[in-house]
């Protein structure tokens, strides 16, 4: 009987966030193309692609790649009057829930960013050590966007901080490396990190903590 009422409460939970995924999918789409068409700002979100959609199993209920890590962090800011944006590859199976993808091929996707950087109030940048990763970062310090970059430290691989730590010191050295910039240690429960000028950053546990949210977001 205790068999029975487990493999029940599975399936309700299956069937419960997998509708509510397809729903959030639907909601998400009506207010990405609404917002596109008013040509609202955008909130740019930057990533390795190989962290794409559900993230490597590494969203909150993981084993069944329902609420990937970007879908929590798109929910923050969906309220917000912006346009969320990231940038992926053609004929890329990813899930269209969170930001809105725009895709484009190798030899007009840095183009885009550009773009999209110079249109966007907040760029969201998740560390790695990707070429492609680091020719963004450069371009936002070039381009002076140091005022609208988040680096927000979700390094994935679930709860194995020491693997997470190590990718995180190795992204840090890198930079320091390229753009004698300092980052602050890696904190697992502050992951949001913001600069106002080279080698100053502060660490928030929320995006909705950071002095650049509270900015766009009107809130004091």
């Amino acid at each position: 009987m205790g068999w029975l009422i487990f493999i029940l409460l599975v399936c309700f939970f299956l069937v419960y966030f997998t509708r509510r995924k397809k729903r959030i999918k639907v909601d998400y789409e009506k207010i990405h193309r609404q917002r596109e068409a008013e040509n609202a700002p955008k909130i740019l979100y930057l990533r390795a692609f190989d962290v794409d959609g559900d993230d490597g199993s590494n969203g909150n209920i993981s084993f069944l790649k329902l609420l990937p890590k970007e879908m929590d962090l798109a929910e923050q800011l969906i309220n917000l009057p912006y346009h969320l944006v990231a940038v992926g590859r053609p004929n890329e199976e990813v899930p269209e829930i969170g930001f809105d993808r725009k895709k484009f091929s190798d030899d007009k996707w840095q183009d885009a960013v550009l773009r999209f950087m110079k249109e966007s109030e907040m760029i969201i940048w998740r560390p790695d050590t990707s070429h492609g990763l680091f020719w963004e970062l450069s371009k936002i310090f070039e381009l002076n966007y140091r005022n609208k970059l988040v680096v927000w430290t979700e390094m994935g691989y679930e709860n194995l901080i020491d693997v997470q730590k190590t990718r995180y010191d190795i992204f840090a050295r890198k930079a320091n490396q390229q753009f004698e910039e300092i980052f602050p240690p890696f904190n697992r429960y502050k992951q949001f990190i913001v600069s106002k000028e080279k080698d100053h950053w502060e660490a928030f546990m929320f995006i909705q903590h950071t002095p650049l949210f509270n900015k766009i977001s009107g809130e004091k």
